[in-house]
């Protein structure tokens, strides 16, 4: 490898090392750079036309870029800059580096800078480029109020560039991931439609041929030999421990669950990983829940994620979360897709600061279908959850794939071996 000094960031000096038979080039020398602008949103003759309209929003995840949102007309177009297919599209304002590949023609807002290159660079090759250098646009961007890469600044910013050979194979290596990725969240997106199906019809019908007869109730329409019981009959609420009351210990039996562990990957339907453990014996005042108790936010914004989990082992929960242990008449993974079902956000009062207590749950009237239709309810949707789980596990897995060739190809460190170079 020759050692030749980077052109690239803004007072980056360091020397780097580039491949034999690659280059650094700037921006400016791939290619023009157009940035966005709105056409006026008085004149409606601008608007609902069949030319894609690009936000931030609709960049991110996929080089394919998202054009299902707001169009413009072709007299709307007119007042803008067009953006040709094959235009690299990077945000630049606000949200920095979502990057992605314009496959018609199209305009953006003026948070996006779009790069046309020349014939020296393909497209495909500089949207992973800029995606695995995105760090450094943010870096570009400073800490303000709103970060802003201005198109100057994007000009000089560089990119390592093979021969076109050799970009359009590492090209197509990294876009076979991207498009195992994109197979894997179709089956994710068309899981989860079909878990919400299930659950709508399992949680209100009952399990396939097992009922004919159906009655009315305060909880909606369902099985006639389904019986409906007030909460506070089927199980009982309990708060949790400001952090300060607790002794932590990262050996601990016990979790300590808080909002943010719904978060973590692990704990998909039950609560198994947490930041922090404790242990009883240090903690004697501290009430804990068994396995099988289920845990969801009691109060704020995160009620209308509507998330609900069991808990894999003992544990407690902060004030922010809510435990509601069940009696013998709920299996414990029926009632938390009962919940999810009924949704927190319609048992939670209306104030300002959404809340969810004792007063709302338990004058409630909760369906109770035969235990062993609820086992057979929850396994049939704990089926399709596990499905979603494997997949998404999978993801991650395409994920690093994607990263860690990223890390190899697009800086030399692996080189490609090209058609030509093989014959």
């Amino acid at each position: 490898m020759q050692v030749l000094p980077t052109r690239g960031l803004p007072g980056q000096t360091e020397l780097s090392d580039i491949p034999t038979g690659w280059d650094h080039k700037t921006i400016a020398e791939i290619g023009r750079v157009v940035t966005g602008s709105t056409p006026s949103t008085s004149n409606y003759s601008f608007w609902n036309g069949a030319i894609p309209f690009v936000t931030p929003t609709d960049l991110g995840g996929t080089k394919r870029v998202n054009t299902v949102g707001r169009h413009v007309s072709e007299h709307g177009l007119a007042q803008v800059r067009e953006i040709p297919p094959g235009s690299v599209m990077v945000t630049c304002i606000g949200t920095i580096g979502k990057v992605g590949i314009a496959v018609e023609r199209c305009c953006t807002n003026q948070q996006i800078n779009s790069v046309i290159t020349g014939g020296d660079v393909l497209s495909e090759y500089l949207y992973y480029a800029l995606s695995f250098t995105s760090g450094k646009l943010v870096r570009i961007a400073g800490i303000t109020a709103v970060p802003i890469v201005s198109k100057s600044k994007l000009l000089t910013c560089g990119v390592l560039v093979p021969p076109l050979a050799e970009q359009r194979k590492i090209a197509a290596i990294i876009s076979s991931v991207d498009d195992a990725i994109e197979k894997t969240q179709a089956v994710i997106g068309q899981a989860q439609i079909v878990k919400r199906g299930l659950m709508r019809i399992l949680l209100t019908r009952g399990l396939p041929e097992r009922h004919t007869r159906f009655k009315q109730t305060e909880t909606g329409e369902i099985p006639e030999d389904w019986a409906t019981v007030p909460g506070i009959d089927l199980f009982r609420l309990s708060g949790g421990y400001a952090p300060k009351a607790m002794v932590f210990n990262d050996q601990g039996e016990c979790l300590f669950v808080k909002v943010d562990s719904f978060n973590h990957r692990m704990n998909g339907t039950l609560i198994r990983h947490t930041a922090e453990r404790f242990n009883e014996i240090n903690n004697p005042t501290i009430r804990t829940a068994t396995s099988g108790s289920l845990v969801f936010p009691k109060r704020g914004a995160a009620i209308f994620k509507n998330r609900v989990r069991l808990l894999g082992t003992k544990a407690t929960v902060d004030p922010n979360l809510m435990i509601l242990t069940p009696t013998a008449a709920y299996v414990p993974s029926f009632l938390m897709y009962l919940l999810i079902h009924i949704g927190l956000f319609n048992l939670s009062d209306s104030s300002s600061i959404p809340q969810l207590n004792n007063k709302h749950l338990y004058p409630l009237l909760f369906p109770v279908p035969p235990i062993d239709e609820q086992e057979g309810i929850a396994a049939s949707i704990l089926a399709v959850d596990n499905r979603i789980a494997s997949e998404e596990d999978k993801m991650i897995g395409l994920s690093k794939l994607k990263r860690a060739l990223m890390s190899v190809l697009l800086t030399g460190e692996v080189r490609v071996t090209t058609d030509t170079e093989a014959a």
